[in-house]
């Protein structure tokens, strides 16, 4: 699954950051028990600046979203799922969205966790299997102006990736959104879409 595979990354980054850092010490340990005070400074200056880089790199790629190849193999996998969500969010009218912190509905102010009127605690755990197995995060349906339904798969802050169902062909189109990422203007809105197959659609507001 989509999550598993981003899970999995930054674990990797995650470890691998640790032992860095776990080596730093263990050596800067040896050399402050061993070596004289000017030696123990510059050791410990250019211990200090690989540790930095580390981290910024261990930063870099655990905001980095995952690649589309990724999110397309994961859809193609769990198309069933996928599917039956959208089927669910249309039938389920009020709901805007669903996840593991609860449901938001156009009936309620905030969030809150079912059983409710509008959804049942059934209902609501039948969608939670259905996001684990999709490896999504979020079900969610905005009707209006910019009216929007799919799964969230990724999210950093404000950043999120999606996987879209779309009645219409939408303005916006990005050919590859791995290109999208480094060519983006940040002064647009919106969004942009990447066709998958049909009506759905790579979606996100990077």
């Amino acid at each position: 699954m989509a999550g598993a595979l981003i899970g999995m990354k930054q674990t990797k980054v995650i470890l691998l950051s640790c032992l860095g850092v776990a080596i730093l010490v263990f050596f800067g340990l040896f050399i402050f028990l061993h070596e004289p005070p000017k030696t123990v400074f510059w050791a410990g200056a250019a211990f200090s600046i690989v540790a930095a880089g580390g981290w910024c790199l261990f930063l870099y790629y655990a905001m980095l979203p995952p690649r589309e190849i990724q999110l397309i193999q994961n859809f193609s996998q769990h198309r069933a799922a996928f599917e039956q969500l959208r089927e669910m969010l249309l039938a389920d009218g009020p709901v805007q969205a669903v996840a593991a912190w609860g449901v938001k509905t156009t009936q309620t102010d905030g969030r809150f966790r079912p059983p409710a009127e509008s959804l049942t605690a059934e209902r609501y755990q039948q969608y939670l299997a259905l996001l684990k197995q999709a490896g999504g995060i979020v079900a969610f349906h905005h009707e209006g102006k910019d009216s929007k339904l799919g799964i969230t798969v990724w999210s950093r802050g404000h950043v999120q990736v999606a996987i879209c169902h779309e009645a219409r062909e939408p303005v916006r189109l990005a050919a590859s959104l791995d290109k999208f990422y480094h060519l983006r203007r940040r002064a647009e809105t919106g969004g942009v879409f990447r066709p998958i197959e049909g009506n759905w659609y790579l979606w996100t507001d990077w």
